[in-house]
């Protein structure tokens, strides 16, 4: 433990001193690898959505097309200099930490017109972000600002001004992105209205899958994956 904490505060220091031109805030994204049935899974989806014309008529390209599949454990910004001591304390939480097995439930068009597959979250991921956030969250970039979408929700503010993501702890809400659409309010009702008729369409049966690896990444504005920065081999035995 006296190692770690050592490390810990050298790792510190030594992005305390670094020197602030080279920095920038970056969005950072502490992600969990998933087997390869995910992958199958959301191929499914998109190729429903696609068939139906909902891709085409409202210009929606699918996540998976330009990024990595992921389930994210905790997102916040940082200061650049800060991402080697994230790497390091990420690492050491993977050799802590064991396979975890979760289902999907179902998917669903959230207000934000995300469209997203929803996982049944349970105690083993519950403990998994707690931990990951635990440990980051006093090196988050303070100044960030809250989602918009997360502003009108009490829960999920409460979780972002003290945590630094409104998706943590209570606010733990683990699920897959598979699209974000950008609809005009002319557009709005008649969109959902589709995009709900073609998830009734689905025919949708829960799958199971596990986390073996857990990485550290930068994302864009929707989360997504644009550069892995490393990632970390869960122990494994089977929770």
């Amino acid at each position: 433990l006296m190692k770690r904490i050592t490390k810990i505060l050298i790792l510190a220091i030594t992005s305390t001193i670094a020197i602030a031109a080279n920095a920038e805030t970056v969005s950072v994204n502490v992600f969990a690898n998933i087997d390869s049935n995910i992958n199958t899974t959301i191929k499914q989806i998109n190729s429903s959505f696609s068939n139906s014309g909902i891709y085409t008529n409202y210009n929606i390209k699918p996540f998976m097309q330009d990024h990595k599949v992921h389930l994210t454990m905790y997102l916040t910004e940082y200061d650049s200099n800060q991402l080697p001591m994230i790497e390091s304390i990420v690492a050491d939480i993977a050799k802590s930490s064991k396979n975890v097995t979760f289902q999907d439930t179902g998917v669903s068009l959230k207000a934000s017109n995300f469209l997203m597959l929803d996982v049944a979250n349970n105690i083993y991921l519950q403990r998994l972000s707690d931990k990951i956030a635990a440990e980051l969250m006093n090196y988050r970039d303070k100044n960030s600002q809250i989602p918009s979408w997360a502003k009108t929700d009490p829960l999920k503010s409460t979780m972002f001004n003290h945590y630094g993501s409104p998706n943590v702890f209570d606010g733990f809400d683990p699920h897959f992105s598979i699209f974000v659409a950008n609809i005009s309010p002319n557009n709005q009702t008649k969109f959902e209205s589709e995009v709900n008729l073609q998830i009734g369409k689905l025919n949708f049966k829960p799958q199971s899958y596990q986390i073996k690896s857990i990485g550290v990444c930068i994302t864009d504005k929707n989360g997504q994956i644009t550069k892995i920065l490393n990632v970390y081999d869960l122990q494994n035995q089977t929770k």
